[in-house]
């Protein structure tokens, strides 16, 4: 009896290791619920843009098709209820990229969002809806982020740090070097410090080429050209923002003479105190033989006079400059990652030109009047192919240059 007794327990001994080791081993190969597995299927992003200031839009790529979902809640909900308990919206049916919009938020409340992915939500975000009508705020404006994926982080990251707290990010084009699925991957990495907080607004560049891939990225306010978005315009507190196509040979005579009556409506219309303008290719600029693009110059300069522009931004030249022509203030901000190159003042309306930094602007408006301040990030060696994209660099975090431009209806 005493050995049969002893066989059943060794039996259930053996039994009762087996049964631990697969417990074991199921731990260590499932992997489990919640943000770690969800990851998995989020290739880009999530990056926020806006269809109007009350309206965020969630973007993300993913590796699964069918429609994407986006789990948010107000943040002080979120951490009382340790969880998304409401608030589930689906986009359309997606081999890829999902959008969905967010509309109804509260204003300046902070919002905590997730994106869905094999077993649920993901890894946490925030964001901060922005102001009914504010007082004052902050952007910040780049451009030329192509070539160096490793230096577009160092620059996004200090962006994320940076106190001003923007409420919206302007990007001057030649966001990738090619519209190849890797370069945008690689510009997804690169602006994670900040596109899951704050909301990127571009423009089309010459590297982008005006491919299906941009317009598949990028959901944006209401305009005009390819896709409705291809030029469009923004208005948020004091400040009307137009976002132009200055591609010319890219879109042809017809769609730019169309863009182009565009703008004038659009500044006909505009009854804000301060005006912003963002498009790629600069109309001044000391790289020029004359000083100017005169097609452009000829284009737009006029139109930008007659229709109360105040400020603004292109790329393409890898330095940074401003200039002022006719009370406008046009600035050059290629230092966003790509190789940069040597520049100096060589006309009139030429106020300052900086070489060889990684550089952002950051913009705050206030009082009746634009503070704007180009803040450096690094230094780089001169020569123009500087393109060791991965060589360390030392941060500086520092304004290079600062000027202040007070709106136009202050101006009596």
């Amino acid at each position: 009896m005493f050995g049969n007794n002893k066989d059943k327990y060794l039996s259930c001994k053996r039994l009762l290791v087996s049964f631990s080791v697969l417990f074991l081993l199921a731990l260590v190969l499932i992997p489990p619920p919640g943000p770690r597995a969800a990851e998995e299927d989020v290739t880009w992003g999530p990056y926020l843009t806006l269809r109007s200031a009350s309206e965020f839009v969630v973007n993300w790529k993913g590796t699964g098709s069918g429609a994407g979902e986006l789990y948010y809640l107000r943040a002080i909900r979120y951490w009382q209820e340790e969880g998304f308990s409401e608030n589930t919206l689906s986009g359309p049916e997606s081999d890829g990229f999902h959008h969905v919009g967010v509309s109804g938020l509260d204003p300046a409340t902070r919002y905590v969002y997730a994106v869905d992915g094999k077993t649920g939500p993901g890894r946490e975000n925030y964001f901060t809806s922005l102001r009914d009508d504010p007082d004052g705020f902050s952007f910040f404006a780049y451009s030329d982020t192509q070539n160096c994926y490793q230096r577009h982080r160092i620059v996004a990251s200090e962006m994320a740090l940076d106190p001003a707290d923007p409420a919206f990010v302007l990007h001057a084009g030649d966001l990738v070097e090619s519209p190849l699925s890797e370069n945008w991957k690689n510009f997804f990495w690169a602006i994670r410090p900040y596109s899951g907080s704050t909301p990127l607004l571009p423009v089309l560049g010459n590297h982008e080429k005006n491919h299906d891939s941009y317009y598949d990225a990028f959901v944006l306010p209401e305009g005009g050209g390819d896709y409705g978005k291809e030029w469009y315009s923004f208005t948020y507190g004091d400040a009307r923002f137009i976002f132009l196509d200055s591609n010319a040979g890219q879109i042809g005579l017809g769609d730019f003479l169309k863009q182009t009556n565009w703008l004038k409506d659009q500044l006909d219309r505009n009854e804000k105190p301060f005006t912003v303008v963002i498009f790629h290719h600069p109309i001044f600029s000391s790289k020029y033989p004359e000083g100017a693009d005169v097609g452009l110059k000829d284009s737009w300069h006029r139109i930008f006079k007659e229709g109360g522009v105040d400020l603004v931004f292109s790329g393409h030249i890898h330095s940074y400059e401003r200039s002022v022509e006719d009370g406008i203030t046009y600035i050059v901000t290629g230092g966003g990652g790509a190789p940069t190159g040597t520049l100096e003042s060589r006309f009139d309306s030429s106020r300052v030109a900086i070489s060889h930094t990684l550089h952002y602007i950051r913009v705050n408006l206030d009082g009746g009047q634009a503070t704007v301040q180009a803040v450096k990030v690094a230094d780089l060696e001169e020569g123009y192919w500087n393109r060791y994209c991965d060589d360390e660099v030392v941060v500086k975090g520092e304004v290079m240059d600062e000027v202040t431009i007070p709106y136009k209806s202050e101006q009596g």
